[in-house]
């Protein structure tokens, strides 16, 4: 590799770095304009790609593009477009001696809302059986409470989060649990509660909990989740059901990505805050310095790689139900 290639796969690492970040927030809505970006992104890549000779990337950066291009949305797009951006990864890491797996042709039908699945390797370690998954374990920080009355689930609950690197606080009524947090003692980035507790009740809880913090996620376990009690809580803002008896991929799934959601939007707000200080729009009491600054940058990159990765492993697992 020469200069001007290392310099391009640098420049290159950035704007995947974007494109992920885009990818994580695809939806229905706004999927159009991810579209025009990744194919923008990708267009210019396979153009600098052509004329430094990267052959291979210019190859693959094409595909991605006519892929891309052909996409409709479908509950598979955000995990395709981060398959695209991991592989281009791949052969930035290796500075260029990195084989992409075997392209597919687009030719999949567009009229059934259907994306391609990610393409086999195709090499000799392909030929043996997989290595069983691991789910890998969280390393940013993150607060959990479970409120349920029911010892033995609480304990269960309790070891399956803490084995992927949650801490987790266990309650057994909403009372010990409000004495805690309303009284400012405790504080959480994702709260899980069963519907039926004793005094007061887990739709009452979201309810409380709510008015004083809008955004913290919270996920009610229950195996007596009727319509009326659904309503009930979408109107204060759950952010998801698990009906008992669940399964535990499930459970991780959804507390994973709902607390990691949190707490990005967290440290994003808070970079916000730092970015109008810099400007001079809002006063802080204390100096706010450049270290602040690249601190708060780097846990957002953390938390976004985090993300990434326990959405790529959970892609590569058989959907489960949680009904």
């Amino acid at each position: 590799m020469n200069t001007e290639q290392n310099e391009f796969l640098f420049e290159t690492a950035e704007i995947v770095k974007l494109l992920e970040s885009i990818a994580l927030s695809v939806s229905k809505e706004n999927f159009i304009d991810v579209k025009k970006v990744f194919m923008q992104k990708l267009h210019n890549i396979k153009g600098t790609a052509g004329m430094l000779e990267l052959d291979n990337l210019t190859r693959y950066a094409h595909h991605c593009e006519d892929m891309v291009s052909a996409m409709q949305f479908d509950n598979k797009s955000e995990v395709t477009l981060l398959y695209f951006c991991d592989e281009i990864n791949k052969f930035i890491e290796a500075n260029g001696d990195y084989i992409f797996p075997s392209q597919i042709s687009p030719s999949f039908s567009t009229k059934n809302n259907s994306n391609p699945s990610p393409p086999e390797v195709s090499t000799e370690a392909s030929k043996h059986k997989p290595a069983k998954l691991v789910i890998p374990k969280l390393k940013t920080k993150v607060k959990v409470a479970y409120i349920e009355d029911e010892e033995d689930l609480l304990d269960i609950v309790k070891v399956s989060l803490e084995k992927v690197g949650f801490e987790v606080d266990g309650y057994s009524s909403a009372n010990s649990f409000l004495e805690l947090t309303e009284s400012k003692r405790r504080s959480y980035h994702l709260i899980l509660t069963d519907k039926n507790l004793p005094g007061i009740t887990g739709v009452e809880l979201i309810k409380r909990v709510k008015q004083s913090n809008p955004l913290i996620p919270i996920i009610m376990i229950s195996g007596f989740l009727d319509e009326e009690a659904i309503k009930d809580c979408a109107q204060y803002g759950i952010s998801g059901y698990i009906p008992k008896p669940f399964e535990r991929n499930v459970l991780l799934q959804l507390s994973i990505s709902k607390s990691l959601e949190y707490l990005n939007r967290q440290l994003l707000e808070r970079l916000m805050k730092v970015v109008n200080y810099k400007m001079g729009s809002i006063l802080f009491d204390t100096e706010v310095t450049q270290e602040d600054i690249n601190y708060i940058t780097k846990n957002i990159r953390d938390i976004n790689f985090e993300m990434i990765q326990i959405k790529k492993y959970f892609s590569q697992l058989t959907p489960v139900s949680s009904e």
